[in-house]
């Protein structure tokens, strides 16, 4: 096997981008790492236009790339084309390549419409979801899959097309009755205004299944509607048959909404240690319900130190700044939060907020222009594809 050495130039123009995954590769080392960790992506991009002007520009070796150049005229799929490109590369030892060999025949082996499942899943995780609906139809084409025709419906839901993701959760209903179906339906009727319909299915439901699941569910929509203590009874009841965090913050919420003078925040002090976020944000809203605004910063300024760059943690503390009129440290705080692309919305929102607090009208009026612009962007892209 030849070992190259300084296979990869010093400058690149424009990097390789791996868009289920918003990778940028700036380096044939940084390519070929990615593609073993990630074949089944770099398999869609192995061989295209975009691939060969980064190999071409990134490789100062011509036999090398002469050599690439004659695996691609392989008659072979192209994962193992790419399985000869990284052994070219001589970064893997030959356990390594065997590994990954087994990885992609048994891959292979899949019935087709599983594999496009996989890959959808794989997309959905990483919120790509225009892909991944594209893989879900890919595979009820080829066999009609009641749980893919769900994830259709679950990928329609986080795109707000709430007509096609009903159409596809009744279809997956009605071809296989499981109650995470039935829990994804009760979000759609959250989702689209329709809180008593979701409240009465829960009813129904729960009379064959008490299920920890349907009552968080029910708890929600009496938060949204206001209603804490029937929202904290079912929680309550929810975290009887299941003993979990995120419900148990939510009891420790509507107990602080319903009697902020109860000491329940203290009395779970362990739960600093297991979700740290979530800890310092209700003991901050603790002191605001107690009418304590100083404690509630007081208690953020501490955690954004404990839980290092939480731009969640940033975004209230820029809140409670604005709303104290403490505007510099507002500003400061908000550009930290803006550090974290999926809140760009939130960030945008509170920041034109602060400028409008800070008695900067042009500014304010700029940040919603962008608000406005990103929303219409996120639609046009959505109905575009």
């Amino acid at each position: 096997m030849k070992v190259y050495k300084s296979i990869s130039s010093k400058k690149v123009i424009q990097p390789l981008f791996f868009k289920e995954t918003s990778q940028k590769i700036y380096s044939f080392e940084g390519f070929v790492y990615y593609c073993y960790n990630h074949w089944l992506e770099a398999c869609e991009v192995f061989g295209t236009a975009e691939f060969f002007r980064f190999i071409s520009e990134v490789l100062i070796h011509d036999n090398l790339q002469t050599e690439i150049n004659q695996a691609l005229k392989l008659n072979n799929i192209n994962s193992f084309k790419l399985l000869k490109l990284l052994e070219l590369s001589g970064f893997f030892k030959d356990e390594e390549l065997r590994i990954l060999e087994k990885e992609m025949k048994e891959w292979e082996e899949k019935p087709l419409y599983l594999r496009f499942k996989l890959r959808g899943d794989d997309a959905f995780r990483h919120k790509k979801y225009v892909k991944a609906l594209e893989l879900y139809k890919q595979a009820q084409v080829h066999e009609f899959d009641p749980i893919v025709e769900h994830n259709m419906g679950v990928t329609y839901l986080q795109l707000h097309f709430f007509q096609e993701a009903e159409e596809c959760l009744i279809s997956a209903l009605e071809a296989c009755d499981k109650i995470e179906i039935h829990l994804n339906i009760i979000k759609l009727l959250k989702m689209t205004n329709r809180e008593e319909l979701a409240l009465e299915k829960i009813r129904r439901l729960l009379k064959n299944n008490f299920n920890a699941d349907l009552l968080f569910e029910r708890g929600l929509i009496y938060q949204m509607k206001n209603d804490f203590n029937k929202a904290l009874d079912a929680f309550s009841n929810a975290y009887k048959l299941d003993n979990r965090d995120d419900i148990l913050i939510k009891i420790i919420e509507m107990t602080i909404e319903i009697n902020p003078s109860n000491p329940i925040l203290e009395e779970i002090v362990d739960l600093q240690e297991r979700r740290q976020e979530d800890y310092f944000m209700l003991k901050s809203k603790w002191y605001l319900r107690l009418n304590k605004k100083t404690e509630a910063i007081e208690v953020l300024e501490s955690a954004v130190i404990h839980c290092e760059d939480n731009t969640k943690l940033y975004l209230q503390l820029a809140k409670l700044y604005r709303q104290n009129r403490q505007i510099i440290k507002a500003i400061g705080a908000i550009t930290q939060a803006a550090r974290n692309e999926a809140l760009q919305d939130e960030i945008l929102y509170e920041m034109a907020l602060i400028a409008k607090r800070a008695g900067n009208r042009l500014d304010y009026e700029a940040k919603i222009d962008e608000l406005i612009k990103l929303w219409k962007d996120d639609v046009r892209q959505r109905f575009a594809e």
